[in-house]
């Protein structure tokens, strides 16, 4: 199973994962579409000449939160029309720029505010660009269009708690159903904000996606893999003082230098917090492999 990093796009955060070597990586186009073209080509270039698979997230969710408008939990709301369609078409035009140096990309999901008929006919601009667009399925869709969607398309996106039913979408039962027609028609499936192992061990998603692991540069957290309850930890790290406690509890292997480079370096929190996601990523992806489901 493999684990995205999902991040922002800007230079400390780049010096970060080129410092880390992440195997796999997720940006949102609300973001990376903004950056210089020529820069942003460079840095996908890089990633990709390392092995490293792209996902590229459309940002809708961010730009309807921008609009003052909420896609979680919400029944569908008057929007200007031009409004997504603008952004849809910005999209769909940077695509055909970058198609080339990423592995796939997320349509708009925002059936919930301007209904499917229009999220399928986006679907089908963004796919005219030449890029590998995921549809991303909620219970809203019903049973019929996740058959339909694992019969169109190799891989597919499940959205998790924006739909009405959130809790019967994280049902285990429920999903399990879901993913087994998944594995019936070879389809690989992305959950979206799902690094719970809880869940990764019952649950065969193909990728899942997590922003938690710049928690160092974000809120000074320090982030550790916990092998015996096989789960991610994390600590704020308040002050130097603090700092060896810390390290301590999260029991991080690191050298006086190592560790003296770590604190005085959000950055560094980063490239450390990034191993324990690889280790994370790692024993599942071994779980499941050992069951029988080649990831």
């Amino acid at each position: 199973m493999k684990i995205l990093l999902a991040s922002t796009f800007n230079k400390i955060v780049i010096e970060c994962l080129k410092k880390a070597k992440p195997t796999n990586l997720l940006f949102s186009y609300y973001y990376i579409g903004r950056k210089d073209e020529k820069e942003t080509k460079k840095v996908l270039k890089h990633f990709r000449d390392n092995g490293v698979f792209i996902m590229i997230d459309s940002g809708a969710h961010t730009f309807f939160s921008e609009e003052g408008l909420s896609i979680a939990h919400s029944k569908k709301k008057k929007t200007k029309s031009t409004d997504f369609l603008v952004y849809a078409k910005a999209y769909a035009e940077w695509l055909v720029k970058f198609k080339d140096y990423i592995d796939v990309a997320v349509e708009l999901d925002i059936d919930v505010i301007i209904g499917y008929p229009k999220v399928k006919k986006i679907r089908k601009m963004l796919e005219a660009s030449g890029a590998k667009i995921m549809p991303v399925w909620h219970t809203s869709l019903g049973d019929k269009e996740w058959e339909n969607m694992l019969r169109d398309y190799e891989y597919v996106g499940i959205g998790l708690g924006d739909a009405a039913n959130s809790k019967q979408i994280l049902n285990i039962g429920f999903f399990a159903k879901k993913l087994q027609r998944a594995i019936e028609t070879d389809t690989k499936v992305h959950a979206f904000g799902m690094v719970r192992p809880n869940y990764m061990l019952k649950l065969p998603f193909y990728t899942v996606d997590s922003s938690s692991w710049n928690a160092g540069s974000r809120y000074g957290q320090l982030v550790g893999y916990d092998a015996k309850s096989i789960r991610i930890v994390q600590r704020r790290v308040k002050s130097q003082k603090d700092f060896l406690k810390v390290v301590n509890y999260l029991k991080l292997d690191m050298s006086p230098s190592k560790l003296f480079e770590v604190a005085k370096s959000y950055v560094n929190r980063d490239v450390v917090n990034i191993q324990a996601y690889k280790k994370l990523e790692d024993v599942i992806t071994r779980v499941w492999e050992s069951r029988g489901i080649k990831q």
